[in-house]
């Protein structure tokens, strides 16, 4: 006890000091955490301001994109069966056109025979 009665002056310059030290760290913690706290408002009305707007763009455009793709598919099958008509009325055609030629032989056929038999 007697060396803490003799330095008394030196153990509170200590304990104040760090009583001290303590509430100045607290402080700078705070500040610190204020600092943060305003830079991150920061940035959440940099990304409300610029970002948000944007991410909206491109769901639109995405959702844009959808349709188009589907339309597109749509187009796809219907240029198919355009394909598919247009072949088969050209085989029709060419079904048609053989009948025909065959039809047109078979008159110039009996026209011949006719004109034959009529011919002495």
């Amino acid at each position: 006890m007697k060396w803490f009665s003799d330095n008394w002056d030196k153990v509170l310059t200590v304990v104040a000091a760090a009583i001290v030290g303590f509430f100045t760290a607290i402080f700078t913690v705070q500040s610190r955490l204020s600092d943060l706290q305003r830079d991150l408002a920061k940035v959440q009305t940099t990304l409300d301001g610029a970002v948000v707007p944007k991410m909206q763009a491109l769901d639109t455009m995405s959702v844009r994109l959808g349709d188009f793709s589907r339309e597109l598919s749509d187009l796809q099958k219907q240029n198919m069966l355009s394909i598919q008509t247009n072949n088969y009325l050209q085989l029709l055609l060419t079904e048609e056109r053989k009948r025909t030629a065959n039809d047109l032989r078979e008159i110039l056929n009996d026209e011949a025979a006719r004109s034959k038999k009529v011919a002495p």
